[in-house]
């Protein structure tokens, strides 16, 4: 199985780490990650929240990178840049007059990498992969919000109550527990503008 992938900025810097045990985990399932040829900044970072052209543009190319890749699928691990990708691509659908465009049509589907893994196949793979299982671990899962809302972008079927991540678990051989907090916001936009509310 292969798929187109956007990484973002984070999982180059910040979040190395995370790509590194990803591309780890998804080689043993048997998961071939193709990265998408000079691929940019999503915007996730700030462009979103101070220039709207900017921020449509700047997924835009992403998505022409993902298109020109021929692939059916693009995977990003970043719930930002998820967020970001779907949401240019609902624009340009709505809206490709206002960016230049006559249509925007893309042959692919733009996916989260909880949600390609909470797939039954998938599970059925991680089970069967799972060398030392997590039996009496009990594990809270947190989602935040940028997977999930707002449904009309993300296209979450239950942005309130998800539960790939929990399916996830159960694959590893833990037990999710319900908590109040799974889908609130950690603040995430706001570090930089207004870190006392972070």
């Amino acid at each position: 199985m292969k798929f187109a992938y956007f990484p973002g900025c984070t999982m180059k810097g910040t979040a190395a780490d995370y790509e590194s045990s990803l591309r780890e985990t998804l080689a043993r399932l048997d998961i071939e990650l193709e990265e998408l040829d000079d691929w940019n900044c999503c915007g996730a970072s700030s462009a979103h929240m101070t220039d709207r052209a900017l921020d449509i543009a700047l997924s835009a190319r992403n998505l022409e990178l993902a298109r020109k890749s021929g692939h059916a699928v693009v995977l990003t691990p970043c719930p930002a840049c998820y967020l970001r990708l779907r949401h240019a691509d609902l624009e340009l659908r709505e809206h490709p007059e206002r960016h230049g465009r006559e249509a925007h049509e893309p042959r692919f589907e733009i996916r989260y990498l909880t949600a390609l893994l909470a797939g039954d196949e998938m599970i059925a793979r991680i089970r069967a992969a799972v060398r030392r299982p997590l039996t009496g671990f009990k594990v809270a899962a947190y989602y935040g919000c940028l997977s999930q809302r707002p449904p009309k972008v993300t296209g979450a079927s239950r942005p309130e109550h998800p539960t790939d991540l929990d399916r996830l678990v159960e694959a590893a051989g833990a037990t999710p527990v319900r908590w109040s907090h799974k889908t609130e916001c950690c603040g995430g936009s706001l570090t930089v503008a207004r870190a006392d509310i972070v």
